[in-house]
This record gives C-alpha cells, sequence and structure tokens, in this order.
C-alpha cells in the first residue's frame, strides 16, 4: 500500500575506499526502495564516508603528532 511505502526503511551498509573514492561493498536491507531513493541513499553515504574518514585521518595525525612531541620532550634533556 501507499503507507507502506511511506513507511519504509532502508538500511544502505557501505564499505568505502577513500583512496581509491570507490565502493568495495554495500548491502541494501530493503526491497522497497525506488531507484531514485536508492541513488540519493547512495550520495549521502558516500558523502558520509569521506567526512569520517577525513576526520578519523585528522585525528589520527593530530594524535600522532602529539605522542611524537611527548616522546622527544621526554627524551630530551
Amino acid at each position: 500500500t501507499h503507507q507502506e511505502e511511506l513507511n519504509c526503511n532502508a538500511e544502505l551498509i557501505v564499505s568505502y575506499t577513500p583512496k581509491k573514492d570507490k565502493i568495495s561493498f554495500m548491502e541494501l536491507k530493503s526491497s522497497k526502495v525506488s531507484q531514485q531513493d536508492f541513488v540519493k541513499l547512495m550520495e549521502a553515504n558516500t558523502e558520509a564516508c569521506k567526512i569520517v574518514y577525513k576526520t578519523m585521518r585528522e585525528e589520527i595525525i593530530k594524535a600522532s603528532l602529539q605522542d611524537s612531541f611527548v616522546r622527544n620532550r621526554v627524551i630530551a634533556p
């Protein structure tokens, strides 16, 4: 029914490879998604993956630099 279509929740699981800018895995857990909605889901998920990757990369670099600074400071007289 139309009401069921409106209440349809889709779950899209995506694995993104940032260096290749490619989706390496995808799983859609709903069979009632239109092609137009699927395209929107893919775009939103890909953009979210890029944001998560950028944030994680920045935090890892920042933590690594802080750790390196602390180690050098402890070792240096």
